[in-house]
């Protein structure tokens, strides 16, 4: 709620006070969320650097305890966003497009106002056939493969 609030440094302290609270007992899943909200708040604040280094520590952790696959989607999201910012574009569409397959990210307004609104601002050079082809390819990803893959490309 902070997040799609604007208000990331308050954001940024409860995340980081939960990350810390679930690091001391190892608990995996848990930390997973509390570095899925790290990753967006440090992208709201332009460090992008920040933000894929939390994206890998929280696919890592979904890779060990394969549960709350909510925030490994979350995580899928973010990377696009960071990527379409690189200039990967359409590999970004494709990654969102996995997302939206999911009911409760594509009906979400909350999910609209923090990720999708830059995804289009992203994509508005890319012409509408090219978005409809990696939206179709993104349709066809594999979720579990593509977790494997991402975390493979956050390492190199």
């Amino acid at each position: 709620v902070l997040l799609a609030q604007g208000k990331y440094d308050e954001a940024r302290q409860a995340y980081h006070l939960s990350y810390h609270f679930f690091e001391a007992r190892d608990e995996k899943g848990w930390m997973l969320t509390a570095l899925t909200g790290l990753s967006r708040v440090e992208f709201a604040f332009g460090k992008k650097t920040e933000a894929w280094r939390y994206i890998h520590q929280a696919l890592c952790c979904y890779s060990e305890v394969q549960l709350y696959t909510f925030f490994a989607y979350l995580n899928i999201a973010e990377m696009a966003l960071l990527m379409a910012f690189q200039g990967e574009t359409i590999r970004a569409l494709e990654l969102f497009s996995l997302v939206f397959r999911q009911d409760h990210f594509a009906k979400s307004r909350w999910f609209a106002d923090v990720f999708v609104k830059f995804i289009e601002e992203a994509a508005v050079h890319v012409p509408f056939e090219e978005q409809a082809a990696a939206k179709k390819r993104g349709q066809e990803l594999d979720f579990s493969e593509t977790v494997i893959l991402l975390g493979n490309h956050l390492v190199n």
